[in-house]
Protein backbone atom coordinates (compact mmCIF):
# COMPACT_ATOMS: atom_id res chain seq x y z
CA UNK A 1 0.00 0.00 0.00
CA UNK A 2 1.31 3.54 -1.28
CA UNK A 3 2.49 5.97 1.62
CA UNK A 4 0.24 8.86 2.11
CA UNK A 5 2.03 12.71 1.75
CA UNK A 6 1.91 12.21 6.06
CA UNK A 7 3.86 8.97 6.26
CA UNK A 8 6.54 10.39 3.60
CA UNK A 9 9.53 11.18 5.44
CA UNK A 10 11.79 14.31 3.56
CA UNK A 11 15.84 14.57 4.31
CA UNK A 12 16.69 18.38 3.68
CA UNK A 13 20.17 19.07 4.03
CA UNK A 14 21.72 22.01 4.77
CA UNK A 15 19.30 23.49 7.05
CA UNK A 16 20.51 25.25 9.85
CA UNK A 17 19.89 28.62 8.49
CA UNK A 18 18.20 30.17 5.48
CA UNK A 19 16.59 28.59 2.34
CA UNK A 20 17.25 24.98 4.01
CA UNK A 21 15.98 26.18 7.50
CA UNK A 22 12.52 27.72 5.73
CA UNK A 23 12.22 24.25 3.81
CA UNK A 24 12.50 22.08 6.77
CA UNK A 25 10.13 23.89 9.23
CA UNK A 26 7.94 24.55 5.82
CA UNK A 27 7.43 20.62 4.91
CA UNK A 28 6.54 19.49 8.44
CA UNK A 29 4.19 22.20 8.98
CA UNK A 30 2.72 20.46 5.93
CA UNK A 31 2.39 17.27 7.97
CA UNK A 32 5.45 15.60 6.14
CA UNK A 33 7.77 14.01 8.65
CA UNK A 34 11.16 16.16 8.41
CA UNK A 35 14.49 15.82 8.92
CA UNK A 36 16.44 18.81 9.48
CA UNK A 37 20.55 17.91 8.39
CA UNK A 38 23.14 19.92 8.96
CA UNK A 39 26.95 20.76 10.62
CA UNK A 40 25.56 22.98 12.52
CA UNK A 41 23.43 20.59 15.12
CA UNK A 42 22.70 23.22 17.90
CA UNK A 43 21.46 26.41 14.94
CA UNK A 44 18.73 23.79 14.02
CA UNK A 45 17.38 23.32 17.89
CA UNK A 46 14.51 25.68 16.72
CA UNK A 47 13.15 23.45 14.42
CA UNK A 48 12.41 20.39 17.02
CA UNK A 49 9.62 22.92 18.23
CA UNK A 50 7.61 22.64 14.23
CA UNK A 51 8.04 18.82 14.50
CA UNK A 52 11.10 18.17 12.57
CA UNK A 53 13.60 15.87 13.65
CA UNK A 54 17.68 17.06 13.53
CA UNK A 55 20.65 15.23 12.61
CA UNK A 56 24.30 16.12 12.36
CA UNK A 57 25.29 15.60 8.89
CA UNK A 58 28.17 16.80 7.07
CA UNK A 59 27.38 15.69 3.45
CA UNK A 60 31.24 16.00 2.65
CA UNK A 61 32.17 13.48 5.48
CA UNK A 62 31.63 9.66 4.48
CA UNK A 63 32.00 8.76 8.26
CA UNK A 64 29.11 12.21 9.10
CA UNK A 65 26.92 10.89 6.09
CA UNK A 66 26.59 7.12 7.54
CA UNK A 67 25.88 7.93 10.96
CA UNK A 68 23.53 10.71 9.80
CA UNK A 69 21.66 8.30 7.48
CA UNK A 70 21.43 5.70 10.28
CA UNK A 71 20.00 8.05 12.60
CA UNK A 72 17.02 8.81 10.53
CA UNK A 73 16.17 5.16 9.62
CA UNK A 74 16.49 4.04 12.94
CA UNK A 75 14.35 7.08 14.57
CA UNK A 76 12.12 8.04 11.54
CA UNK A 77 12.26 5.76 9.04
CA UNK A 78 13.32 5.36 5.11
CA UNK A 79 13.51 8.72 3.08
CA UNK A 80 11.28 9.50 0.75
CA UNK A 81 12.33 12.49 -0.69
CA UNK A 82 15.52 13.98 -0.72
CA UNK A 83 16.01 17.44 -0.90
CA UNK A 84 19.15 17.98 -1.89
CA UNK A 85 20.22 22.05 -0.35
CA UNK A 86 23.56 21.83 1.45
CA UNK A 87 25.61 24.79 -0.45
CA UNK A 88 28.51 26.83 -0.59
CA UNK A 89 29.67 30.07 -1.82
CA UNK A 90 33.55 31.10 -3.03
CA UNK A 91 33.29 34.26 -4.67
CA UNK A 92 36.50 36.20 -6.01
CA UNK A 93 38.83 35.73 -9.01
CA UNK A 94 39.76 32.54 -10.50
CA UNK A 95 43.22 32.31 -10.73
CA UNK A 96 43.27 33.57 -7.15
CA UNK A 97 41.43 30.87 -5.49
CA UNK A 98 43.49 27.73 -4.39
CA UNK A 99 42.48 24.60 -5.82
CA UNK A 100 42.49 23.50 -2.20
CA UNK A 101 39.56 25.71 -2.00
CA UNK A 102 37.75 25.07 -4.78
CA UNK A 103 37.61 21.81 -4.52
CA UNK A 104 36.18 21.93 -1.11
CA UNK A 105 33.17 23.14 -2.78
CA UNK A 106 33.02 20.76 -4.76
CA UNK A 107 32.64 18.46 -2.15
CA UNK A 108 29.97 19.98 -0.43
CA UNK A 109 27.65 21.41 -3.54
CA UNK A 110 28.66 18.86 -5.98
CA UNK A 111 30.17 15.18 -4.57
CA UNK A 112 27.81 15.65 -1.37
CA UNK A 113 24.74 15.69 -3.20
CA UNK A 114 26.00 12.50 -5.21
CA UNK A 115 26.98 10.93 -2.25
CA UNK A 116 23.63 11.75 -0.86
CA UNK A 117 21.85 10.80 -3.91
CA UNK A 118 23.33 7.30 -4.55
CA UNK A 119 22.42 6.17 -0.88
CA UNK A 120 18.63 7.18 -0.98
CA UNK A 121 18.10 6.01 -4.33
CA UNK A 122 17.76 1.73 -3.33
CA UNK A 123 14.73 2.33 -1.16
CA UNK A 124 13.12 4.97 -3.75
CA UNK A 125 13.62 2.35 -6.25
CA UNK A 126 12.55 -0.25 -4.43
CA UNK A 127 9.16 1.22 -3.66
CA UNK A 128 8.75 2.72 -7.08
CA UNK A 129 8.33 6.26 -5.61
CA UNK A 130 10.33 9.10 -5.09
CA UNK A 131 11.51 12.80 -5.24
CA UNK A 132 15.11 13.93 -5.53
CA UNK A 133 14.86 17.88 -5.62
CA UNK A 134 18.27 19.46 -6.42
CA UNK A 135 18.47 22.93 -5.15
CA UNK A 136 20.95 24.42 -7.76
CA UNK A 137 20.86 28.19 -8.56
CA UNK A 138 19.51 30.58 -11.59
CA UNK A 139 23.17 30.72 -11.28
CA UNK A 140 23.21 27.03 -12.55
CA UNK A 141 22.21 28.24 -16.10
CA UNK A 142 23.68 31.46 -16.18
CA UNK A 143 27.12 33.26 -14.85
CA UNK A 144 28.90 35.96 -13.80
CA UNK A 145 32.45 36.69 -13.64
CA UNK A 146 34.13 35.47 -9.75
CA UNK A 147 31.95 32.94 -9.31
CA UNK A 148 33.52 30.42 -11.38
CA UNK A 149 33.67 27.34 -8.93
CA UNK A 150 30.31 27.74 -7.43
CA UNK A 151 28.76 28.22 -11.52
CA UNK A 152 31.01 24.89 -12.25
CA UNK A 153 29.39 22.76 -9.12
CA UNK A 154 25.07 24.16 -9.94
CA UNK A 155 25.92 24.07 -14.08
CA UNK A 156 26.95 20.10 -13.25
CA UNK A 157 23.89 19.36 -10.87
CA UNK A 158 21.73 20.74 -13.78
CA UNK A 159 23.10 18.34 -15.74
CA UNK A 160 23.16 15.76 -13.34
CA UNK A 161 19.50 16.32 -12.51
CA UNK A 162 18.48 16.01 -16.10
CA UNK A 163 19.95 12.34 -16.70
CA UNK A 164 18.45 11.08 -13.46
CA UNK A 165 15.32 12.36 -14.20
CA UNK A 166 15.79 10.09 -17.41
CA UNK A 167 17.09 6.90 -15.69
CA UNK A 168 14.80 6.88 -12.45
CA UNK A 169 11.67 7.73 -13.94
CA UNK A 170 10.80 3.92 -14.80
CA UNK A 171 11.01 3.43 -11.22
CA UNK A 172 8.31 6.32 -10.13
CA UNK A 173 11.51 8.48 -9.17
CA UNK A 174 10.79 12.58 -10.04
CA UNK A 175 14.14 14.34 -9.84
CA UNK A 176 13.67 18.30 -10.29
CA UNK A 177 15.58 21.48 -9.56
CA UNK A 178 14.78 24.08 -7.72
CA UNK A 179 16.10 27.37 -8.68
CA UNK A 180 16.51 30.24 -6.39
CA UNK A 181 17.49 33.44 -7.37
CA UNK A 182 18.31 36.17 -4.57
CA UNK A 183 17.17 35.57 -1.12
CA UNK A 184 17.97 35.63 2.59
CA UNK A 185 20.73 33.18 3.05
CA UNK A 186 23.74 33.34 4.76
CA UNK A 187 25.95 32.10 1.92
CA UNK A 188 26.67 35.20 0.00
CA UNK A 189 28.30 37.05 3.72
CA UNK A 190 30.19 33.26 4.00
CA UNK A 191 31.39 33.21 0.43
CA UNK A 192 33.31 36.13 -0.27
CA UNK A 193 37.38 35.73 -0.15
CA UNK A 194 39.10 38.66 1.22
CA UNK A 195 39.19 41.18 -1.09
CA UNK A 196 41.96 42.49 0.29
CA UNK A 197 44.18 39.69 -1.09
CA UNK A 198 42.85 40.58 -5.11
CA UNK A 199 46.19 41.63 -6.87
CA UNK A 200 46.35 44.98 -8.56
CA UNK A 201 44.43 44.16 -11.72
CA UNK A 202 41.41 42.99 -10.10
CA UNK A 203 41.52 45.67 -7.08
CA UNK A 204 38.90 47.81 -9.27
CA UNK A 205 36.59 44.55 -9.96
CA UNK A 206 37.15 44.32 -5.99
CA UNK A 207 35.70 47.59 -4.27
CA UNK A 208 32.78 47.52 -7.21
CA UNK A 209 32.40 43.53 -6.21
CA UNK A 210 32.58 44.81 -2.15
CA UNK A 211 30.07 47.31 -2.73
CA UNK A 212 27.58 45.14 -4.95
CA UNK A 213 27.41 42.23 -1.94
CA UNK A 214 26.47 44.86 0.15
CA UNK A 215 23.72 45.99 -2.02
CA UNK A 216 22.45 42.38 -2.36
CA UNK A 217 22.71 42.06 1.33
CA UNK A 218 20.43 45.06 1.91
CA UNK A 219 18.23 44.42 -1.33
CA UNK A 220 17.47 40.59 -0.61
CA UNK A 221 14.49 41.40 0.87
CA UNK A 222 12.96 38.30 -0.29
CA UNK A 223 11.60 35.72 2.38
CA UNK A 224 13.21 32.03 1.48
CA UNK A 225 9.54 30.66 2.19
CA UNK A 226 8.85 31.63 -1.48
CA UNK A 227 11.55 28.44 -2.32
CA UNK A 228 9.66 26.84 0.69
CA UNK A 229 6.18 26.26 -1.25
CA UNK A 230 8.25 25.48 -4.65
CA UNK A 231 9.79 22.33 -2.74
CA UNK A 232 6.55 21.40 -1.29
CA UNK A 233 5.03 21.68 -4.60
CA UNK A 234 7.33 19.63 -6.50
CA UNK A 235 6.65 16.88 -4.12
CA UNK A 236 2.97 17.16 -4.13
CA UNK A 237 2.65 17.91 -8.15
CA UNK A 238 1.53 14.09 -9.50
CA UNK A 239 3.85 15.02 -12.43
CA UNK A 240 6.74 17.38 -11.28
CA UNK A 241 8.10 19.71 -13.47
CA UNK A 242 11.99 19.43 -15.05
CA UNK A 243 12.73 22.62 -12.46
CA UNK A 244 10.97 24.95 -10.63
CA UNK A 245 12.51 28.98 -10.11
CA UNK A 246 11.62 31.58 -7.55
CA UNK A 247 11.15 34.70 -6.20
CA UNK A 248 9.53 36.57 -9.81
CA UNK A 249 12.77 38.06 -10.33
CA UNK A 250 14.82 34.76 -10.75
CA UNK A 251 11.85 33.65 -13.87
CA UNK A 252 12.33 37.39 -15.33
CA UNK A 253 16.45 36.72 -15.41
CA UNK A 254 16.13 33.28 -17.08
CA UNK A 255 13.45 34.35 -19.50
CA UNK A 256 15.85 37.23 -20.80
CA UNK A 257 18.72 34.83 -21.00
CA UNK A 258 16.81 32.35 -22.21
CA UNK A 259 14.64 34.07 -24.95
CA UNK A 260 15.90 37.58 -25.33
CA UNK A 261 19.56 38.25 -24.74
CA UNK A 262 22.29 36.95 -27.36
CA UNK A 263 25.11 35.88 -26.02
CA UNK A 264 27.19 38.62 -26.06
CA UNK A 265 25.10 41.29 -24.47
CA UNK A 266 24.16 38.77 -21.72
CA UNK A 267 28.05 38.56 -21.59
CA UNK A 268 28.10 42.62 -21.45
CA UNK A 269 25.71 43.00 -19.08
CA UNK A 270 27.74 40.13 -16.75
CA UNK A 271 30.35 42.06 -17.36
CA UNK A 272 29.53 45.68 -16.27
CA UNK A 273 27.87 44.50 -13.41
CA UNK A 274 31.17 43.19 -11.63
CA UNK A 275 32.89 46.47 -12.70
CA UNK A 276 34.68 44.59 -15.90
CA UNK A 277 35.40 46.43 -19.03
CA UNK A 278 33.91 43.96 -22.04
CA UNK A 279 34.77 43.85 -25.62
CA UNK A 280 33.02 41.62 -27.98
CA UNK A 281 36.05 41.54 -30.37
CA UNK A 282 39.09 40.01 -28.03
Amino acid sequence: MSKTVSEKVALVTGASAGIGWSIASYLAQQGIKTVAAARRLEKMEPLKEHGVHTVKLDVSDLESVEHGLRDIRENVGEIDILVNNAGVELLGPFELISMQEGRRLLDVNLFGLLEMTKRCIPYMREQRWGRILNVTSIGGVGSMPYNAWYHLSKHGVEGLSRSLRQELAPFGIAVATIRPGSVKSEIWQAGVTDIKEWNADYQASADHIANQVKEVEKKMGEDPICIAKLVHKAITDKRPKLSYTAPAHAKIALFLNKWILTESFGNKMACQAAGLAFDPKK
